[in-house]
């Protein structure tokens, strides 16, 4: 007995190729073709492994399609839908987990096109990345095994679902791409925690080691200079590494932020602005003077560990030392040469 992988049924949905061209109409399947059709046709491979297929849809009836399930799971078919229906791909999974024994079911609307089936049920035999024999209107597999060509061996039901790469294409040709811009961009604004920190009464400056203790675990490691570390402090900035800065501001008043980026740019071509009340529109963002390109997000972590408590700061490595630099209100158009 096997059981639907659902993940394979998933990946299924990007399996169908955008490159392969409808045969037929979005509302049906063309007219059967004559015996010996098949052969006659120059065609691409498909995409498929080469083996059984049962072609089905629910428009055949939860009953039968259950029926259907249990015979080409013995007999090592696989159930091919040509879309999703109006439930979606969870409409589709539930019908598989409440069908007991199931086959390796998947989507692929090429399969329906490519064996020129009126419906559905039909079996469709893939050998060498081709269609060898159809038999419209059964599911035996047994009698498709035995089946050279397309044959025509019972009536069919409407496919109720739609060609799902036709979907796809309808779809995609209705997107608006600068809308879907601004949705994701809002969506991705409106997940930042905004914060605020106050504005600086008084210009400080102050300077720490910033260190973190390594832990006792250490002691066990396979190297002998981590295991010297274990339960010490060390320093988190390397001596002699290159100087660097970040420019703490607040995003609703980025006036003496400028002044103050631009003169410490000079000496740290590559500092980094950033801001914890993140604005959460796009166009606050864009309104953000350009000097200070698009500013980073300042974590609460983050401005604990750099030791900024109100705004403008400038954040600056010396060496082994962090300087963090306020300035004050009647000084915030001064900044470090």
């Amino acid at each position: 007995m096997r059981r639907t992988r659902l993940p394979a049924l998933l990946s299924s949905l990007l399996a169908v190729s955008p490159l392969a061209q409808p045969a037929d109409a979005p509302g049906g399947f063309p007219p059967a073709p004559d015996a010996g059709m098949l052969q006659e046709a120059p065609e691409r491979a498909l995409r498929v492994p080469d083996g059984c297929y049962i072609l089905v849809s629910r428009s055949l009836g939860t009953g039968l399609i259950r029926k259907i399930f249990a015979e080409a799971a013995d007999a090592g078919c696989t159930a091919v839908f040509r879309g999703l229906g109006k439930g979606g791909i969870q409409e589709l999974v539930n019908l598989i987990a409440a069908s007991g024994t199931v086959p390796d079911t998947m989507i692929d609307p090429e399969l329906f096109r490519k064996s020129s089936a009126a419906g559905v049920p039909s079996g469709v035999m893939v050998e060498g990345g081709r269609i060898a024999a159809v038999t419209e209107g059964s599911y035996s597999a047994e009698l498709l095994r035995k089946t050279e060509g397309f044959r025509k061996y019972g009536p069919v039901s409407t496919v109720s679902e739609p060609d799902l790469l036709l979907q796809i294409r309808e779809r995609a040709a209705a997107l608006d791409p600068a809308a879907e811009r601004q949705k994701a961009v809002r969506r991705f604004l409106e997940g930042i925690p905004s914060w605020t920190l106050p504005e600086a009464d008084l210009s400080t400056v102050t300077a720490r080691v910033p260190r973190i203790r390594a832990p006792l675990s250490l002691r066990n490691s396979d190297f002998p200079f981590l295991r010297e570390l274990a339960g010490k402090e060390i320093a988190l900035l390397p001596e002699g590494g290159k100087e660097d800065a970040l420019l703490a501001f607040s995003c609703a008043s980025p006036g003496s932020a400028v002044r103050i980026f631009r003169k410490a740019e000079k000496r740290f071509p590559d500092i980094t602005a950033a801001c914890p009340d993140y604005p959460h529109d796009e166009k606050r963002l864009q309104a953000l003077p350009p000097e200070l390109g698009t500013p980073a997000f300042l974590t609460r972590e983050l401005a604990e560990t750099l030791g900024v408590k109100a705004l403008p700061a400038l954040v600056r490595t010396e060496g082994k030392r962090l300087v963090t630099e306020t300035f004050g209100k009647e000084e915030n158009d001064e900044s470090p040469e």
